[in-house]
């Protein structure tokens, strides 16, 4: 008997946190893997037509949720900064947006540029995404308007807010789209809370505080955008009750790591990968490319993520040639982790745990310029052992624990993250096709090592796949 594809991976329904605390449900218990993109500029750089296509073209490629941010997020000049059609979010006071004089209009006619104004168009976005069965998580404001400079966290003039005000703009925009049941909100923006003295904490807590009252104090889902090479979102706000979800933005050598960080801490709370390498990422003669989006995101959800999040250096900021990596390999490649992990059922998925305990032997590292070579193995499978998946990212043998899974026979299947197809001898197949059909596991079983597929001389990732019913 087949596995029943329980996981909703496109019915739009209000999301809230399962009541392990550790997956996204959805308001009907179905459980929601996110395979996220970055589109952070979206709302300024893209006008109606290129939205569609944008919007289209990730769903097509099975993304389900996007990240953007509601307004400008750039240091420069605010007076200069517009949407495509010309609108301000913000009257200009002061020489800066001021975020409690939103521009707004009456009527929402995009024919008619005195009715269309900068938030009917993210607005558009909104719904758009909505209508194509897509999460939008949402930013409020960068992270810049409220803890100045990267890295330093120093005060400058792109700050507009403190307390006071960033609790009244929450509460405007949070009323404003109350009604929208695919927005995720997102504090921080790629910066820290604390920047030794400066301690922003008040003001995202003034945020946090607003999105809540605005959205008449429904359940809703806020988590926080770290900064890379910095404490992520649960250094500061793992306890505050208004963190729904834990997100981490690390550099490839880090991210199990503070998965792993996050998986430990009570109370349980889901977590995953925000932010990590983008592809088209260039670094001397280094480049990011499928591998090293594969690797990132396999990794991270078998560690204990909820979901992952892509990224393309083309395509967070729009830049001129955003439309010729739009279909990049690596954006592609990640439907297959899509197909993956709706194999779970229902019940299995909302028992998943990461397990190193089920591999001997090196579990591998991550080396090379910039962190772009992985030989990681990782381990995830229900908690009664029916159900395991274990990725290798080099293509490394496995020798696997039998005697922790469930009993009395195991099927096992080699799953190529490149194609979504099944190895089995010398073909590729698309259905579910075991290589083995009698692998000893329970109690009494030896350990057993596995051979992985030799297809390449570098990232040969692979996923093994035991069940003890054939999926």
């Amino acid at each position: 008997m087949s596995f029943l594809n329980n996981i909703s991976l496109a019915d739009i329904k209000p999301l809230k946190v399962s009541a392990n605390g550790r997956y996204l449900v959805d308001s009907s218990g179905v459980p929601v893997f996110l395979n996220a993109d970055t589109a952070w500029k979206i709302a300024w750089k893209l006008n109606r037509d290129e939205v569609e296509k944008y919007l289209q073209t990730r769903k097509n490629q099975k993304f389900n949720t996007i990240g953007i941010v509601a307004f400008p997020m750039d240091i420069d000049n605010d007076r200069a900064i517009t949407n495509v059609y010309g609108d301000k979010p913000f009257e200009y006071i002061k020489n800066k947006f001021n975020p409690l004089k939103p521009v707004t209009t009456s009527g929402e006619n995009y024919k008619n540029s005195k009715e269309y104004d900068y938030w009917d168009h993210l607005e558009y976005i909104i719904d758009t995404a909505k209508s194509k069965n897509m999460y939008i998580v949402l930013l409020p404001a960068w992270g810049g308007r409220v803890a100045g400079a990267y890295g330093s966290g120093t005060p400058n003039s792109e700050i507009i807010f403190d307390k006071e005000n960033a609790y009244k703009y929450a509460l405007w925009i949070s009323k404003k789209f109350k009604d929208k049941r695919n927005i995720i909100w997102m504090l921080g923006g790629d910066r820290s809370a604390i920047y030794g003295k400066h301690d922003y904490r008040k003001v995202f807590n003034s945020l946090a505080k607003g999105l809540i009252s605005g959205s008449g104090n429904k359940e809703i889902l806020i988590s926080y955008h770290p900064q890379k090479w910095a404490p992520n979102s649960s250094e500061w706000f793992h306890n505050s009750p208004w963190l729904s979800f834990n997100s981490i933005q690390d550099q490839p050598s880090d991210q199990i790591k503070a998965i792993t960080h996050d998986w430990n801490l009570k109370p349980a709370k889901p977590t995953w990968l925000l932010e990590g390498r983008y592809e088209g990422f260039k670094k001397g003669s280094i480049t990011f490319k499928d591998f090293q989006v594969r690797f990132q995101a396999y990794q991270t959800v078998f560690a204990g993520g909820f979901g992952e999040t892509y990224g393309n250096m083309a395509i967070w900021n729009f830049s001129k040639n955003w439309k010729k990596h739009i279909d990049d390999p690596g954006a592609n490649q990640l439907r297959y982790l899509v197909k993956l992990m709706s194999l779970w059922s229902k019940e299995q998925y909302l028992s998943r745990i990461p397990d190193q305990s089920l591999l001997i032997g090196n579990t591998g590292k991550i080396s090379g310029n910039s962190d772009m070579l992985s030989s990681c193995i990782a381990a995830t499978r229900t908690k009664k052992g029916d159900l395991a998946m274990i990725y290798t990212a080099a293509g490394n043998n496995l020798l696997i624990k039998m005697r922790i899974l469930n009993g009395p026979m195991m099927h096992a299947y080699w799953y190529n993250p490149r194609t979504g197809k099944y190895k089995i001898s010398e073909k590729d197949v698309k259905k579910p096709t075991p290589f083995s059909n009698d692998i000893h596991s329970g109690k009494k079983a030896l350990d057993y090592q596995f051979h992985v597929p030799k297809m390449q001389k570098e990232s040969n990732d692979w996923v093994l796949i035991l069940s003890n019913k054939k999926l």
